[in-house]
């Protein structure tokens, strides 16, 4: 019983998935090492999802009053199709929903159930790191299982780098008014980001 309220402490869990707490809970289960850090949206993404990966001590070149980290390439980019309907909060039942972040590891947990039209009940499961023993490591494992009966699954991963912080200007008290052909593209603005690149690139790493 001591083991377990000792654990307990250390975890920080989600029961239930509500759209409306969504933002909270997506930053305060963010993933990170000290190097990189990850918001904790849902892995396959919903309607109003702020995801967002970031490196320390890369910020946008912007002239605006404050900086901002930039928003890095989405490592979370995943899709799951069943029967050929994609999984996803916004047009499927969702029948449970648990996170877990434990702060000792540093490992999220997920597990939800979905209803599915033809499947029935859809189980996902995911987990994911930030590595502390290597700092440029990020890990994702994805879980799919069909509870009711047989079905085909397909699991999509990858990379997405059309990524961008906010496409509007902040609201900074007497701060001065941008034109709209000035808005923040801090992906493709980023200075550090274009020296780390060219960096990389001459010592051969990309």
């Amino acid at each position: 019983m001591a083991a377990d309220a000792d654990k307990a402490v250390w975890e920080l869990r989600e029961s239930g998935f509500d759209i409306a707490r969504a933002s909270y809970h997506e930053t305060v289960m963010a993933v990170g090492n000290g190097r990189i850090g990850t918001r904790a949206s849902l892995d396959e993404g919903h309607r109003g999802a702020l995801s967002g990966t970031y490196l320390a001590g890369v910020y946008d070149a912007h002239d605006s009053p404050v900086v901002d980290l930039v928003n890095l390439p989405d490592w979370l980019c995943t899709e799951v199709w069943i029967d050929g309907r994609r999984l996803d909060v916004d047009t499927l039942e969702v029948l449970d929903h648990e996170r877990v972040l434990d702060l000792r590891t540093g490992l999220l947990t997920r597990s939800t159930t979905f209803t599915h039209p033809t499947a029935g009940a859809v189980r996902l499961v995911t987990a994911r790191l930030a590595s502390m023993a290597d700092r440029d490591v990020c890990a994702l494992r994805v879980e799919v299982t069909a509870l009711d009966q047989d079905a085909e699954i397909t699991v999509v991963t990858g990379l997405d780098a059309e990524r961008r912080n906010l496409d509007r200007l902040p609201l900074y008290l007497g701060a001065p008014v941008l034109p709209p052909e000035r808005r923040w593209e801090k992906w493709a603005r980023s200075q550090h980001l274009r020296t780390l690149a060219r960096e990389a690139g001459e010592r051969g790493g990309l």
